[in-house]
C-alpha cells in the first residue's frame, strides 16, 4: 500500500496534486477522489499542517464525501485504513 513507504506517499501526493489541478469541483465524486488521498499522504509525510490546510480547501465547498462514515462506505476505500488514519489526524470529522 502506498502510504507504507515515504516514497511512494511523496508520489502519491503529487499525482493526487495532479488529479485535482486536472478536475473541476462540480465533477462530483470522480473530482473528489483525489483529496483524500493528498490529505492522508501529507499527515504521513508528517505534514500537518499542509494535511490540515488542503482538508480545510476540500470541505470548504460542497461535497459528497465530507465524512469518515461517507470513506467508510465506499466497498474498496473502506479497507484502507491507513487512508483513514491519515484523514483523521488532518482533522476530517467522522461523520
Amino acid at each position: 500500500m502506498w502510504l507504507l513507504r515515504p516514497l511512494r506517499r511523496l508520489a502519491a501526493e503529487k499525482e493526487a496534486r495532479l488529479a485535482i489541478a486536472e478536475y473541476a469541483t462540480a465533477s462530483g465524486r470522480v473530482a473528489e477522489s483525489p483529496w483524500p488521498t493528498l490529505i492522508a499522504a501529507e499527515s504521513e509525510n508528517g505534514d500537518d499542517a499542509a494535511a490540515q490546510a488542503d482538508l480545510h480547501r476540500f470541505l470548504s465547498t460542497p461535497r459528497i464525501q465530507r465524512s469518515i462514515a461517507t470513506i467508510r462506505g465506499h466497498a474498496y476505500l473502506a479497507t484502507l485504513l491507513k487512508l483513514q488514519d491519515g484523514l483523521r489526524r488532518a482533522g476530517r470529522p467522522e461523520n
